[in-house]
């Protein structure tokens, strides 16, 4: 797991956050480092807010297949808890933080916006109330 003494948000970082969404609200989804899936938007966002890339020793990906194979091997609930601290319940999630919800059966990670929680969807971002979190883990 990360330091959290380390890791330390920027002062402006709620400028960047709001930034970060409205840059990538129209993305549609795709694989990869820096792209526009879960992982990915969950890291670019960490990354806005703190400068630090918690992905950075993940190995490539360009598909859901290479995902898949990464993930074959530990859970993103797993890869969360090695990276982040967890919150003692969803219900303690911060504007920012990184959540977990299940969307259609499949684990996703998402932020954490205040009421809502933002991830990926196939056309641009999708808001979900934030009771769909299961998980969170603090920035």
């Amino acid at each position: 797991r990360r330091d959290p003494l380390l890791m330390q948000r920027f002062p402006d970082w709620p400028e960047r956050f709001v930034a970060y969404i409205a840059e990538r609200n129209e993305q549609r989804f795709a694989w990869g480092h820096g792209k526009q899936d879960c992982c990915s938007f969950a890291n670019g966002g960490v990354i806005a807010m703190t400068g630090v890339d918690l992905m950075a020793d993940i190995p490539a990906y360009a598909s859901a297949e290479e995902a898949d194979l990464i993930l074959s091997t530990t859970s993103l609930e797993e890869l969360m808890d090695a990276r982040l601290p967890r919150r003692e319940t969803p219900a303690f999630a911060q504007r920012g933080d990184v959540g977990l919800a299940l969307i259609k059966d499949t684990p996703t990670l998402m932020l954490v916006e205040g009421l809502t929680i933002v991830g990926p969807g196939l056309k641009r971002l999708e808001h979900l109330p934030r009771i769909a979190l299961s998980i969170a883990w603090a920035v």
